[in-house]
């Protein structure tokens, strides 16, 4: 049927995207010292599928999955950035074997295209962060903060950074740069 077709080029896409992440992610890593970066301060982030795909990426590197094989064995991402994301999930539980990055979630409450709760079809879902926050970020009391722009749909990945760059920064220094300082 056409419902399965268009789930299978879903799950194309976004393996895709994960793997490409990864390998951007490898690229940074092993010119770290050129680029002058912090490979313990690395933070992914997007924007609609982008967001899909940096969720996507943070789960299979904490499962260890085969889709980020080319990151290193130790590698953890110090934060996540999701502008309207969810994460999708192809059949495999959706459950973290070691513990995620802190996560910024921005998103509309009634975004029907990239989902705010969570949406499953066929064993395929996409589960977006007041499904997330709820069933895993609380319950494992995993570090996160949440913007929730009330009423609003898919607009929200359009806001970009410029106009959250305040935002971002406090999660940068909350979660990756001073994490233990009591705010």
């Amino acid at each position: 049927s056409n419902l399965i077709k268009l789930a299978k080029i879903l799950e194309t896409s976004v393996t895709m995207a994960v793997e490409d992440m990864a390998s951007a992610v490898k690229f940074t890593l092993d010119n770290a010292k050129e680029f002058k970066v912090n490979p313990k301060q690395i933070i992914i982030s997007g924007s609609s599928a982008g967001a899909i795909t940096a969720l996507k990426t943070q789960f299979e590197q904490c499962n260890s999955g085969e889709m980020v094989s080319v990151l290193p064995k130790d590698f953890e991402f110090a934060g996540l950035v999701s502008f309207s994301g969810s994460l999708v999930s192809f059949g495999e539980k959706l459950q973290y074997k070691n513990a995620p990055a802190p996560v910024l979630f921005m998103h509309g409450t009634k975004d029907e295209l990239v989902t705010y709760n969570k949406m499953v079809v066929f064993k395929r879902g996409m589960y977006g962060p007041n499904y997330l926050i709820k069933n895993l970020w609380e319950k494992n009391n995993w570090p996160y903060m949440a913007i929730r722009f009330e009423n609003f749909g898919h607009e929200v990945a359009m806001i970009g950074f410029k106009e959250y760059v305040p935002v971002v920064l406090e999660f940068i220094d909350k979660f990756v740069i001073n994490p233990t300082k009591i705010y």
